[in-house]
């Protein structure tokens, strides 16, 4: 069944990072989850060492001003895309994009 799938890549994925990885992760944000989405979570977040989850921060489409608040404490304001909220340029238009689009 497709949701046992997800729980087991999950919880598989995430023995992987903390055993090979500690501490590499800052913060993750997700962003945009759909709606079925917080039943996985709910089920996957228990399983996941404390310290890691502790990083991770679930955002809907609905709850922009939440991932711009939690997002600006990593990040400066002038550096978020207009599209998540912030005063940067907009994604796809930096010089360094433009660029490697000419490649």
């Amino acid at each position: 069944d497709f949701a046992g799938e997800v729980i087991d890549f999950v919880r598989k994925a995430s023995a992987i990072t903390s055993d090979h990885y500690p501490e590499r992760l800052e913060a993750m944000y997700l962003v945009n989850v759909p709606s079925w989405f917080g039943a996985i979570w709910k089920v996957v977040k228990p399983m996941m060492d404390d310290n890691t989850r502790s990083k991770l921060f679930v955002f809907s489409k609905r709850d922009k001003k939440g991932f711009l608040k939690a997002l600006g404490t990593k990040v400066p304001q002038q550096n978020i895309p207009p599209e998540y909220g912030g005063e940067s340029m907009p994604l796809g238009q930096s010089p360094e994009e433009e660029f490697a689009s000419l490649m």
